[in-house]
């Protein structure tokens, strides 16, 4: 091979663009523009938790006990602590959700945040994981509740998409929405 050809896609820290007849600019390396865009607002250089980290979100949810159904007040405990395990470095709004099935059996999947937004897995997402390595393999159908535990003031808000999933897969599941803070 020529020493002075280099391959296309090596990059070279020296490029200069021309941006008109006598002016030039230098082109920034990628890792100077990838470091600023993946991290958290606000942070510069401190330690993130890492995804599968253990962490608490210290969420609570004021009218936890005064429901008389039981199930309902397992679902909204179970969710609450699923949104308290999420992951939302980025968005700063964690959620949880907790299904039943027809037998009783509780499953449970939090929100898990991407740097890129687009990969991340939503709560629903992940409680329907739960549910098919857990034993639910009787069907979708056989989901009978869901309870989404996410805060009122969210920017990314996971109501819509998980009432449109379970409805979806489960259309006679009973399906609600409880605020944290």
């Amino acid at each position: 091979m020529n020493p002075k050809l280099k391959p296309r896609n090596q990059y070279n820290e020296n490029m200069v663009l021309k941006v008109s007849r006598r002016r030039f600019r230098r082109i920034p390396p990628p890792r100077e523009h990838l470091a600023a865009q993946i991290r958290p607002r606000g942070s510069s250089r401190e330690r993130l938790p890492l995804i599968l980290e253990h962490h608490d979100n210290n969420l609570t949810i004021s009218d936890l006990d005064p429901i008389c159904n039981g199930n309902t007040v397992e679902l909204k405990r179970t969710a609450l602590a699923a949104a308290n395990r999420s992951y939302a470095p980025y968005s700063l709004c964690p959620s949880g959700v907790a299904l039943v099935d027809c037998d009783g059996k509780v499953y449970r999947g939090w929100y898990m945040e991407s740097a890129a937004y687009n990969p991340s897995l939503g709560p629903v997402q992940a409680a329907l994981v739960d549910y098919i390595a857990n034993g639910g393999g009787g069907g979708y159908e056989r989901i009978v509740g869901a309870v989404l535990v996410e805060k009122e003031d969210a920017v990314v808000r996971q109501e819509h998409t998980a009432r449109l999933l379970i409805q979806m897969i489960s259309p006679k599941c009973d399906f609600s929405v409880y605020h944290c803070h």
